[in-house]
C-alpha cells in the first residue's frame, strides 16, 4: 500500500533530546524538517514557536 503525501506539509521534530537542531541540520537546511522543538514546553511557547516557523 502506497500513501500520497503533501510535499507542503511542513514536519516538527518534537524531543526531550539535547542538541537536536545540529543533529537534523540537514534536514531543516533542505526543508525536510520545518523545525525542531525541544521539551519540556508550554503550550504558550510552543504556538510562538510553530508560528515562527510558520512565516
Amino acid at each position: 500500500m502506497t500513501k500520497e503525501f503533501n510535499p507542503q506539509s511542513l514536519v516538527f521534530i518534537i524531543s526531550g533530546m539535547m542538541d537536536l537542531d545540529h543533529l537534523y541540520s540537514k534536514e531543516i537546511k533542505s526543508g525536510l524538517v520545518a523545525g525542531v522543538i525541544s521539551k519540556p514546553f508550554d503550550v504558550e511557547a510552543l504556538v510562538k514557536k510553530i508560528e515562527g516557523l510558520l512565516k
